[in-house]
């Protein structure tokens, strides 16, 4: 992902969600995603979004065309 954003420009990707409580390899997956992110800072801007619902959802996805 690093050389694709040194040969098109910045590359910016945002993860939303929520695990389960009891959920644990989804929590492993939300704390990959997280070293990810730090890994591949500052050549790639990885997020993650807390607390995923509708709301959060609305944002994300206002005027996005599909």
């Amino acid at each position: 992902m690093r050389q694709l954003a040194g040969q098109l420009g910045p590359i910016q990707v945002v993860f939303a969600g929520k695990a389960h409580p009891r959920d644990e390899e989804g929590k492993a997956l939300i704390r990959r995603i997280v070293q990810w992110g730090k890994k591949l800072a500052p050549d790639v801007a990885i997020v993650y979004l807390p607390n995923y619902d509708l709301d959060l959802g609305a944002l994300l996805t206002a005027g996005v065309d599909v």
